[in-house]
């Protein structure tokens, strides 16, 4: 059997979305002829860990904690207050690049790598550390490296002027010498390889979502409540989506809003001083990380669980973010309302499995309410298409996708 490394900084038992990615697909890949072992962090977690432990590498420490709610989306020390006033921020190098991939070359971990005589890898970014592990081994151990890109890298640029050019030129600089010789590049949504390959000169590319891991639940239309359910992490580009929902929600005071949030909490108190500009603060609860059983439990119950992204559309690969928050919830039996911009992937993969809206504006929200409230079951989760976005049909499509490689 074919072997592949998979370089990943998050990985199980760590809960975050970059943990589920390869975290889900592992125990799919011997079913299509490749046997994974995997290259990570020390970390704690409630994810189950998928693949023997004897086949997972660590080194360093993941530098975030478990289901901890961020304080802020802004760092307030000296040399981050210096580098954010100069715009001076790079998406290459940053703190694990000493942690994970100098860390690695402490480890030792090399001799056993060539004894295990890999076929592949793949080095999935960010953080940059990643990809610079990747490259490195590739070129250790004389196989192809395949890099994955959960999201843009050098080329993510937020707005004009968001970044300094200099350090946009560096960025560029260290990724066009980390992807070259690269046997070929895989991403989570076709926006953002429209942009790569704009950039970038690869024969081999391929999307492979970012799937759903859990049985698709049986549609139970009794259990549903009058409330929209957010689980995750909030963004300052977000916030105008979310403010969308509570202007829906200030005509509809039977509706509320659920939200398990890690914050950050600057963020939150936006949200609630929102609310309560509407006079709606009794309709948004806001309610403390928790383990992810729970979440699923208190999901399936929504009327309609939320996935919220920016509604700017100034920025065009922007309309290739992809949450995998949206992908897990394909299998729920509530359907989806996302709120994004009008050209967004999202609304693709809602209109393609039919499972929910995307939508921009409140006239669509109500439209998209009344027609789940008329029949409950007009976004079933029961059909093929779904299935297209299982962790175990991605993971056929990646194995498929490293056969070309190899």
């Amino acid at each position: 059997m074919k072997k592949v490394l998979i370089v990943t900084y998050s990985f199980p038992p760590f809960n975050n979305i970059a943990s589920r990615r390869f975290g889900d697909m592992v125990e799919y890949f011997e079913d299509f002829g490749w046997d994974p072992y995997i290259l990570t962090t020390n970390s704690i977690g409630d994810l189950p860990i998928n693949i023997a432990k004897t086949k997972i590498y660590k080194v360093g420490k993941v530098r975030s904690s478990l289901n901890t709610k961020v304080k802020t989306d802004i760092s307030n020390d000296k040399l981050s207050l210096l580098r954010r006033k100069l715009k001076f921020t790079f998406r290459l190098v940053d703190s694990t690049y000493f942690n994970f991939y100098n860390e690695f070359k402490r480890s030792g971990f090399i001799e056993d790598f060539k004894a295990i005589k890999f076929d592949a890898i793949i080095a999935s970014f960010g953080p940059g550390s990643s990809l610079f592990l990747g490259k490195f081994l590739a070129k250790e151990l004389n196989v192809p490296l395949v890099a994955d890109f959960r999201d843009l890298g050098a080329l993510h640029i937020d707005e004009p002027n968001s970044r300094n050019c200099f350090a946009i030129y560096i960025d560029k600089i260290i990724e066009k010498k980390l992807l070259q010789g690269c046997a070929g590049i895989i991403t989570v949504s076709n926006g953002l390889m429209e942009e790569i390959k704009k950039n970038y000169n690869i024969n081999k590319t391929a999307v492979i979502y970012n799937g759903f891991n859990s049985e698709i639940e049986k549609d139970n239309l009794s259990s549903r409540e009058n409330y929209f359910y957010y689980a995750g992490r909030f963004y300052s580009n977000q916030l105008n989506s979310v403010y969308l929902l509570l202007d829906y929600i200030a005509i509809n005071k039977q509706y509320n809003l659920f939200i398990r949030s890690l914050g950050p909490i600057n963020l939150e108190q936006k949200i609630l001083d929102y609310a309560a500009n509407l006079g709606i603060s009794r309709n948004v609860m806001l309610l403390d990380p928790t383990d992810s059983l729970t979440i699923k439990h208190e999901s399936s119950k929504a009327l309609a669980n939320l996935v919220v992204e920016s509604l700017d559309d100034k920025i065009s690969w922007k309309k290739g973010v992809l949450t995998g928050k949206l992908m897990g919830l394909l299998c729920m039996n509530p359907p989806i309302l996302a709120i994004a911009r009008k050209d967004s992937e999202i609304g693709e993969i809602l209109n393609y499995t039919n499972k929910g809206m995307c939508l921009n504006n409140i006239e669509g929200i109500d439209n998209f309410v009344k027609k789940i409230s008329e029949n409950k079951g007009i976004y079933s989760s029961h059909n093929s298409k779904i299935d297209e976005f299982s962790k175990k049909s991605q993971t056929k499509k990646l194995c498929r996708f490293l056969d070309s490689i190899i």
